[in-house]
């Protein structure tokens, strides 16, 4: 059975500065954040009445067309979506790239953190509906980053020479991959599970958008999640006065470049930078950057060349061949629903923390950003093992070379020659202030001397180190072992593992546990044990 405890961001070092400064609310941020994630800061901007003039009825009517593309949407999306058309309707919104049987498993917390927080803010504020939705990266087209996910250790890769946007990838071929996932899942019930669902979601469905909505229906087929596929001719018609103004005024560059610039200056790593346009023009297996070009715009990688006539009737007959970067998509999602939070991880909150004052240029409204969850699971193993290190599973999040330290202390004790090296400092202090009145050249010499000393008392306390680990080889053994469980390549696990990892251990139970202890809320790294 998995208990719980949890500890604080700062502990499990999950966070970025900008984004540990954030949550402390320092002041200096305030000018670059909505309000803060917390009841009150929800309670506030409901008080201002956000997306008064909203057209509710036409987003849940293009919705309900997109969960026509799957045959499994839960009836509890068709409730939620019809429940989005009412007039105080409100999303909570995370985004994700189409990874591959959803790629690491950090994707399910994401998608718990969502639905939990949505679930949080209907109870407290039971006048309005919140919905939980999950925005497909259909047009992504890094396909490196989504191409395949980890059983344990091992790596299941699709391979495939299609480009452009991932979303419209063919999932044909995908069936060579089904021989090497039984190999990793092995032979077994839950196995089996994974295997029919794979089936199921990538080789009865033509490509990789519809593929990642019927996976995704399925795993959370119980909490009402809406899924969101940006890549529509009829969502890409409202963004169009925001895809001229970027394509051709550059506010977008100008604005961001500032604040950029505002977060630099105060110490911050700037995550992403603003092109001058930040369109990409879509067509079949391409998606390349629109530049422009002594007066002409030019696609990228490509021969097409329009004038700014020609461009701008492009985009107005047909706005669904351009595509929002990563700089222009927050404004693009925040356009077309009614969203009063986003749910991302902390290198997507850094980014979306440089766009304020670009959204407010446009009078868009500005989410409050929520942190997701972050969530490490100790296995039986090496709970026991912890539990004989006498050391807390917190002191797990620290690199193998302090936890050594930290054990070799705990053990031996704090081997400090500090006592000693003072000593030899007063010695020779005493001695160079007898020698400088005969000959004050000798000084150097007397320092040099003592650099010797002390470089000697060094090497010994390294010997008196090694030597204490070779007595401690059984505990540094526990040590990587249960450093292991936890991280893979340096990175935690949530990073790296897939789901199918944990539900062939835990089973359904898995992701009960995880619905009932993602609290996006609490603000703290949960950490899952077995007892």
């Amino acid at each position: 059975m998995l208990q719980v405890q949890s500890t604080a961001f700062k502990t499990s070092g999950v966070l970025n500065a900008l984004l540990n400064d954030y949550l402390d609310r320092e002041p200096n941020l305030r000018a670059f954040s909505s309000e803060y994630p917390d009841i009150e800061g929800f309670r506030q901007l409901l008080a201002a009445a956000p997306y008064s003039d909203f057209n509710h009825q036409r987003l849940s009517d293009l919705l309900k067309q997109q969960t026509q593309r799957v045959a499994n949407t839960p009836a509890g999306v068709f409730a939620a979506i019809e429940r989005l058309s009412r007039p105080g309707s409100y999303t909570v919104t995370t985004g994700h790239q189409l990874c591959l049987f959803t790629g690491p498993l950090y994707f399910i917390y994401k998608i718990f953190s969502t639905i939990n927080l949505a679930e949080q803010l209907t109870k407290e504020f039971p006048q309005h509906d919140f919905i939980p939705v999950y925005w497909m990266a259909t047009e992504d087209h890094d396909f490196e980053e989504i191409n395949h996910f980890f059983v344990g250790d091992e790596k299941i890769q699709w391979p495939s020479g299609q480009t452009g946007a991932v979303g419209d990838f063919s999932t044909e071929g995908l069936q060579k991959l089904l021989p090497e996932l039984r190999r990793a899942l092995g032979q077994s019930e839950r196995s089996e599970e994974l295997i029919d669902l794979f089936e199921r979601s990538y080789l009865q469905h033509k490509n990789l958008a519809d593929a990642t909505r019927y996976l995704v229906n399925d795993l959370f087929k119980d909490y009402g999640l809406v899924i969101v596929d940006g890549n529509d001719p009829e969502f890409k018609k409202q963004f169009i006065s925001e895809t001229e103004e970027d394509l051709f005024q550059h506010t977008a560059f100008d604005l961001i470049s500032k604040t950029s610039a505002r977060l630099e200056s105060a110490g911050y790593h700037v995550q992403v930078h603003a092109r001058e346009i930040n369109s990409f023009f879509l067509e079949a297996q391409n998606r390349n950057r629109i530049v422009e070009e002594d007066g002409q715009y030019r696609v990228l990688n490509t021969d097409q060349l329009f004038s700014k006539e020609d461009l701008k009737q492009l985009l107005h007959s047909q706005p669904e061949r351009f595509s929002p970067n990563v700089v222009l998509r927050p404004l693009y999602q925040q356009k077309i629903l009614p969203n009063l939070a986003y749910v991302g991880g902390p290198g997507e909150l850094a980014y979306w923390l440089e766009f304020k004052a670009f959204f407010e240029s446009q009078s868009v409204f500005f989410p409050i950003l929520m942190p997701r969850n972050f969530v490490t699971l100790f296995p039986a193993k090496a709970t026991k093992k912890i539990q004989k290190l006498n050391l807390q599973r917190q002191d797990f999040f620290s690199p193998e070379t302090t936890l050594i330290k930290l054990l070799q202390e705990k053990v031996h004790g704090h081997f400090d020659l500090s006592a000693e090296e003072e000593h030899l400092r007063q010695i020779y202090a005493g001695l160079l202030q007898r020698v400088i009145t005969i000959d004050r050249t000798l000084e150097n010499s007397i320092q040099a001397e003592l650099q010797k000393q002390l470089n000697r008392l060094e090497t010994i306390a390294a010997k008196v180190s090694r030597a204490q680990r070779r007595k401690m080889e059984e505990e540094l053994t526990a040590i990587r072992m249960v450093h292991k469980s936890i991280y893979a390549g340096g990175v935690p696990r949530e990073r790296h593992d897939n789901f199918s990892s944990f539900y062939l251990h835990y089973g359904p139970d898995f992701f009960k546990v995880l619905k009932e202890q993602a609290q996006p809320l609490l603000l703290r790294h949960l950490i899952l044990y077995e007892d």
